[in-house]
């Protein structure tokens, strides 16, 4: 979800959007998305 999010929002690492976030923007705090942002790169 996150990776797919890099690639359709917007691919700023220093800001995961997770989905489930309802009306908010989607930001949240989570672990370091380095995996999740090699597979963006992959992509």
């Amino acid at each position: 979800m996150v990776a797919r999010n890099f690639l359709e929002v917007d691919n700023s690492i220093l800001y995961p959007r997770l989905d489930i976030a309802g009306e908010k923007s989607g930001i949240t705090g989570m672990e370091f998305p380095f995996l999740n942002y090699l597979i963006y790169l992959c992509s």
